[in-house]
Formats: C-alpha cells, structure tokens, sequence
C-alpha cells in the first residue's frame, strides 16, 4: 500500500460511519470494523485532507493548536463529541511529519503571481466569511487571471506557494477553517 493513499481511505471511513448512522446495514464496512463493538456516533466534521492540510500549513505538532482552528471552524466539535477526529488529529500529525514535511517545495510566486496573490488577498480581506461567497470570489479571481479553462494551474499555484505541495483542499474552506486573518498573514508573509 502507498501512504498516498491513506487520505483518501480514510475519508472514505468518515462517509462510511455518516452513512451507516443513516442506514445501518451489514453491507456498510463499519458494521465488519466495529462487529460487536460501539460504533462512533460522530465521525468528523472534517475530512482527513483538509486536516493533513491544516497542520501543514500550521507546521505544528501540537493537538491542542489544531483543534483550536477546529473549534473556531466548527463551534461545537470537542473531543468528547468527535473522538475520531481526536484521534485523525494525531494520525494526520505523524503523516505530516512523516510523508509531507520531508518533501515540501515552496514556489517562488512570479511577478504575475504576485498580482494575483494581492488580489486574493484583498478579495478575502473584504468578503464575508461564508464559503458560497468565498467560493465565488475566489474562482472568479482565477478565471480572470488564468481563464476558466486553466482554474486547476491557479490554485496548484496558491498550493505551492502557500503550502510547499502541488495540491490542496478545496481552497475557500481551508480559508474559512485557517481562519480569515491567519490566511491573509499566511499570504502576505510570501509576498515579501
């Protein structure tokens, strides 16, 4: 097995437990993994990407520093009430150190790319914290300066910069997660 491939197994694990509280059958793998055995009430209320994404940015190995994002994010997750994501947290540590750190490469944003970094930067400043409204804005953002068509080239650029990694979370819900301000200093840190 690829380390690549544990997110992606393991937000498939997230959806198995969502659907299994909707319609608990023997043909959801959770009902095997957990035979005889409770099964989370609560998977996590974010994906297992994201929180790899998180704590690169963070470049943190502190629990208590991700799930301070977490809460601003999601008010109500706790330990108590997500305990998977507790644990997530602490996998998705280990695999950053592990797998990510190692191989980050932080692009040197372009002249151009600095341009459009500035934009994003005062379109985030000024739009409300909601992520249709985000959403919107920041893809209008690229297709006006990479055309609708090379929208993938605009955010693998904001990945590489922002990230030291060719691809990303969905962008506008790392920003909201991130949090606004922290995103922006994020942002014009690079620019520098």
């Amino acid at each position: 097995m690829y380390f690549e491939v544990i997110p992606k197994a393991t937000d498939e694990y997230l959806r198995a437990i969502e659907e299994f509280k909707i319609n608990p059958t023997e043909d959801n793998p959770i009902w095997h993994i957990y035979y005889n055995k409770e099964i989370p009430s609560a998977g996590s209320p974010i994906n297992f990407g994201m929180l790899l994404n998180l704590v690169s940015i963070t470049n943190t190995s502190d629990p208590e520093l991700i799930w301070q994002y977490i809460k601003t994010y999601q008010s109500e997750a706790s330990k108590e009430k997500y305990p998977v994501l507790d644990d997530m947290i602490q996998s998705a540590i280990v695999y950053y150190e592990d797998k990510i750190y190692p191989n980050k490469k932080y692009k040197l944003p372009s002249d151009f790319e600095k341009s459009v970094l500035q934009t994003l930067i005062d379109t985030i400043k000024t739009t409300a914290p909601n992520e249709e409204l985000l959403t919107a804005a920041i893809y209008e953002i690229g297709k006006n300066s990479y055309g609708t068509s090379k929208l993938r080239e605009f955010f693998q650029m904001i990945y590489e910069v922002l990230m030291g990694q060719i691809s990303g979370p969905r962008f506008p819900v790392f920003v909201l997660l991130y949090g606004i301000d922290n995103t922006v200093s994020a942002l014009e840190e690079k620019l520098k």
